[in-house]
């Protein structure tokens, strides 16, 4: 309870309005919600169907969607996980090496290496199994999900910032920083102590409990400044991470403790020149070029 209050929180009338009785109302307006080419499954029908058939079909899909609500059952059919391994190399051997389509947050679900060669062989079609938990890819759903949950692990952060125990990295104790998060990349700082860097990564175990959501040991990283050998064998030997040096590249771009110089753009100018001369090739309007900066050029900058 301690973690929740490390923030806003709900009224009474609130709670009551989040906790009210679905209506056939607020069935309709979620379908509306869904864009016309979207379809719940690869062989499912378009919600554009739906919404055109809804004098004839409307009263059976509020009674399926109520009925869930109503006892908390859903048909296997419906509730089916769907992945698509694309292969991001040529024979992939492991999981590394394909890229899931479709991804879901899933539970003991294992992809192993005879998967991979039959798919390589066979080029077989996308594989059904159980999900454990999570939501489908485009639910609109989906992102305000995943804000509670950072919030959560926002306010965990923010709790153990309080302790008395705990020590902030020096450049950070101003702001009362321990922690940024963007999108599901995450940064945590404090000063250089195994026992600070625990109470972080107790966080983040505490964190796993709740959600279900944990780091991913092989992307993750330590980056030392200042800090004694006898003491960085201490934090590796606990956390289990490896150890790096800055600056490193996020989103395409080095980042370095200190500031960055005009050559560490040098990247993202390269793939906005490789955009533009691959524009020059094909016969294009000034108006069509003018849209392409804009949605794609300028993109991928402010990105």
């Amino acid at each position: 309870m301690g973690v929740i209050t490390e923030g806003p929180v709900l009224m009474e009338e609130q709670k009551s309005h989040l906790c009210r009785n679905f209506s056939r109302e607020d069935v309709k307006k979620a379908l509306w919600s869904i864009d016309d080419n979207r379809a719940p499954g690869p062989n499912g029908y378009f919600s554009k169907f739906f919404k055109s058939a809804w004098n004839i079909v409307g009263d059976e899909v509020c009674n399926v969607v109520l009925e869930f609500f109503a006892t908390s059952k859903l048909l296997k059919q419906i509730n089916t996980t769907l992945i698509t391994l694309v292969l991001k190399v040529e024979l992939a051997s492991q999981v590394q090496g394909a890229f899931i389509a479709g991804r879901s947050i899933l539970d003991n679900i294992l992809v192993c290496q005879d998967l991979l060669k039959d798919y390589n062989n066979k080029r077989k079609a996308p594989l059904y199994c159980e999900g454990g938990r999570g939501i489908r890819e485009g639910d609109p759903m989906s992102p305000l999900l995943f804000v509670l949950v950072l919030e959560y692990l926002t306010r965990l952060m923010r709790k153990i910032s309080k302790l008395r125990r705990f020590r902030f990295y020096s450049r950070c104790k101003s702001l009362g920083l321990n922690h940024l998060v963007f999108a599901d990349d995450l940064m945590l700082f404090c000063n250089g102590d195994k026992n600070y860097v625990e109470l972080l990564l107790r966080g983040l175990k505490t964190f796993e409990k709740c959600v279900g959501l944990r780091s991913n040991v092989d992307k993750s990283a330590l980056y030392f400044g200042n800090v004694a050998d006898s003491i960085k064998e201490q934090i590796l030997g606990y956390s289990g991470f490896i150890v790096s040096q800055t600056p490193f590249r996020y989103l395409g771009i080095l980042l370095n403790a200190r500031y960055l110089k005009n050559a560490d753009f040098d990247g993202l100018i390269e793939k906005m020149l490789a955009k533009i001369t691959c524009w020059s090739s094909r016969n294009l309007s000034y108006i069509a070029r003018v849209v392409l900066v804009n949605y794609v050029l300028l993109s991928m900058h402010t990105y």
